[in-house]
């Protein structure tokens, strides 16, 4: 039986503990008695990959997976990634899930967002593509490259959204459009984080590091930050 949901979280995010956004969803889901697997294919690529490739990809140059340095990724496409993407788009596209969500979280997910949703597309294009996380918003409206192959984009907090999603109500406030902040953060699930590779991470960063979310939003209104995009309330 085919899943409901499959979230897909690809680089470059760094690798400090799992990405909090798809685990919480992954709960929302469940609670509500939807199937879902979580996939993180970031951590998977980067420890496979060795301590130069490592530092060169993620510690010391921000222009390999930077939307701003299409070569870059280019190069690093022919090298190994390509590779890796084909493999991965094959294996989830083989599931058929109903929607794959990919979790974004900024620009150095751009390229290989896009190089994956195109991958999958050539196995399965019946599964319905659906973008979500930070990055969302810089999607919305504007001819964007990710949004023109995406089937729906999710905007803002998703717990409320995606359920509403799911059932079809694809009207409601961050779909495709501006969503609504949550007020109340205790109405959040606790992640589940069945899906995660803790031995991975362990290997890779000792202490099993897990994110808590305490707040969201901030206090400040700074000029250089896109929080106060994300979250217009703390």
């Amino acid at each position: 039986m085919s899943l409901d949901f499959i979230f897909c979280i690809l680089p470059r995010v760094d690798v400090v503990g799992p990405v909090l956004g798809p685990y919480v969803l992954k709960s929302v889901l469940e609670n509500h008695g939807y199937s879902s697997k979580v996939y993180d294919l970031n951590l998977e690529y980067y420890k496979n990959l060795n301590d130069k490739q490592r530092d060169l990809y993620w510690h010391n140059e921000d222009r390999v997976f930077h939307r701003d340095f299409p070569e870059a990724f280019n190069e690093l496409w022919n090298e190994s990634f390509g590779d890796f993407c084909k493999k991965w788009a094959r294996t989830l596209a083989e599931k058929n899930p109903k929607y794959l969500g990919l979790s974004i979280f900024s620009s150095r997910s751009f390229h290989s967002s896009l190089a994956f949703i195109k991958e999958f597309k050539k196995i399965n294009s019946e599964t319905k593509i659906v973008c979500g996380g930070p990055y969302a918003t810089f999607m919305l409206g504007k001819g964007h490259d990710l949004a023109k192959i995406t089937d729906y984009i999710l905007e803002g907090d998703c717990e409320e959204s995606l359920i509403q999603f799911m059932r079809g109500n694809l009207s409601y406030p961050g779909i495709n459009s501006k969503g609504r902040q949550i007020d109340d953060l205790n109405s959040i699930p606790f992640p589940n984080y069945d899906d995660f590779d803790f031995k991975s991470l362990d290997e890779i960063c000792p202490g099993k590091n897990v994110h808590v979310t305490a707040s969201r939003g901030c206090v400040r209104r700074c000029d250089f930050c896109d929080v106060k995009t994300l979250w217009n309330k703390f």
